[in-house]
């Protein structure tokens, strides 16, 4: 029963992450800050889920990364993130903004 409580959670922010993402590409989404702080959000609640589903269905499920999923799926996202916020902090300084 807590397995599926817990899916369901997943499951209700993938399908934010699903609505707040429609109609965007990369460029309009990343320019966009509130949009991505709200994605970031959704998907470390996701992976702080996957940390807490019980070991028995975890392994009936080898598929799913369900303890590496903030390493495999958000790490390379920030990453790209922190590059672009220096990126456009450094345009800034050099025109005195």
């Amino acid at each position: 029963m807590r397995n599926e409580a817990v899916l369901q959670k997943m499951l209700m922010y993938t399908k934010k992450l699903s609505d707040y993402c429609a109609g965007y590409d990369y460029g309009s989404f990343i320019l966009d800050t509130k949009l991505v702080d709200a994605c970031v959000f959704n998907l470390s609640q996701i992976g702080e889920l996957c940390r807490i589903v019980d070991d028995e269905y975890t392994k009936m499920h080898p598929e799913i990364p369900w303890r590496t999923f903030g390493v495999l799926f958000l790490r390379p996202f920030l990453r790209r993130r922190k590059s672009y916020e220096n990126s456009k902090r450094h345009l800034c300084r050099s025109k005195n903004i």
